[in-house]
């Protein structure tokens, strides 16, 4: 399925969105209150998405070096192992 990309998206919803102000017929004292609260309750969704998007990524993170640190202390038991095997002989 193709995606629409979020360049193409906006330039849309800019057109539709001065499209529905323009034939709304009401004055831009009425438009004006009702567009500052919509972009009041945007600028909220974007900063709980960040939050979400920054705390996964966060995680995501420790996790990836928690498995780094696992697989260090693997390899140097390994070497350990060999090198006490090697002394063995």
């Amino acid at each position: 399925m193709i995606q629409k990309p979020i360049s193409v998206m906006r330039v849309e919803f800019i057109s539709d969105l001065v499209n529905l102000i323009n034939n709304a017929e009401l004055p831009s004292y009425v438009i004006e209150p009702i567009l500052k609260n919509a972009l009041d309750d945007v600028r909220v969704l974007m900063n709980k998405q960040y939050n979400q998007e920054n705390a996964e990524y966060q995680h995501a993170l420790s996790h990836e070096i928690e498995n780094q640190k696992k697989v260090e202390e693997e390899t140097e038991s390994k070497d350990n192992t060999q090198k006490k095997d090697k002394q063995k002989e």
